[in-house]
């Protein structure tokens, strides 16, 4: 549809993924942490009301939601797109956002996210495309801007992340520190861990306290996109990083437990998975106070380093695994 203008509905935390990008033609870009933070505020108030002009003067013909959310529902509504569309009510994150939509799509049990969402734009008569890829608007910048923070790795370095959306996401610090060791003397390779510029300080404590042998690097996410290009290897859970690594082709490893990798893990059948399963219902819990680390052992994460970094070498694909820890 190569005549058609594109506008993107985004949070501003996310944002600079997709600024500049040459496949968008105007971006929307709403606050939504500010906003709840101080929802009656007048501030918020006069906020929300320039995104709504926005989004009305935009003057869409469709729109599609690919969240299934309330509120991106709710953002199409305020855009007066006369067609509205959206997932079967199984496939919505929020039932109620249904009543938003004028037309909702039918998706698969057990379809990759990537493979539901390209489902709303099939009903705009577009095929699937053969193959997925992600083009991020970097510059020379980022790319110069990696050669300064990873000199000291001589471009030969891995990604650890300690970082996730909640605690039963993340691997432990000791499971990291293992795995920091590991790489150096197995495999001759840096370890750097990304992290915000603000909170640099914090995770330098974290790797000095858990004797993590690692560098943190502070970026932001297309620098981190650019490092992800660079990098060896990536290890980390579900988090916006692993899939930016993952769609800049890093060779991965995913630690899920109590999100699905086959809703929305790599799809390079190279990659490796490592689904850990709990037996505990609670465990993997965003709330529980008394939710603990993603439940992986040190030894599984290093054994699962060996088999992805060998796949690179030998071009072969890797299986899912499962762990259970005992």
């Amino acid at each position: 549809m190569p005549n058609e203008r594109i506008g993107w509905i985004i949070d501003q935390r996310c944002a600079e993924l997709i600024e500049r990008h040459p496949l968008i033609d105007e971006l929307f870009v709403a606050d939504t942490l500010a906003w709840r933070r101080r929802p009656v505020a007048l501030e918020t108030l006069g906020a929300v009301r320039r995104f709504g002009e926005g989004l009305r003067s935009f003057n869409a013909t469709v729109g599609l939601d690919f969240q299934g959310l309330f509120k991106s529902a709710l953002a199409l509504l305020l855009a007066n797109a006369p067609r509205r569309i959206g997932f079967e009510a199984a496939g919505l994150k929020e039932a109620a956002s249904s009543m938003f939509l004028t037309e909702q799509v039918e998706v698969g049990p057990g379809e990759h996210v990537i493979r539901k969402n390209l489902r709303l734009v099939e009903r705009l008569g577009v095929p699937p495309p053969a193959s997925w890829s992600f083009p991020l608007p970097l510059t020379s910048t980022h790319h110069t801007w990696v050669d300064g923070a990873c000199r000291e790795a001589h471009r030969e370095f891995a990604i650890l992340n300690l970082s996730a959306g909640w605690k039963a996401k993340q691997p432990s610090p000791e499971v990291i520190a293992s795995a920091s060791h590991h790489l150096r003397r197995t495999h001759g390779l840096l370890s750097v861990v990304p992290c915000p510029t603000h909170e640099r300080e914090l995770f330098d404590r974290i790797l000095a306290k858990h004797e993590i042998d690692a560098r943190s690097i502070p970026c932001s996410l297309l620098e981190f996109a650019a490092l992800a290009a660079r990098a060896k290897l990536y290890v980390g859970g579900d988090t916006g990083l692993t899939h930016i690594a993952i769609a800049q082709r890093t060779p991965v490893v995913a630690l899920y437990g109590p999100t699905y990798a086959w809703r929305n893990g790599p799809f390079d059948p190279s990659d490796l998975i490592m689904q850990i399963p709990t037996t505990d219902p609670g465990y993997y819990s965003r709330r529980r106070r008394s939710a603990g680390y993603l439940n992986v052992l040190p030894d599984q994460v290093c054994n699962a380093i060996d088999l992805r970094l060998r796949r690179t070498r030998l071009n072969a694909p890797a299986n899912l695994v499962s762990y259970q820890r005992q």
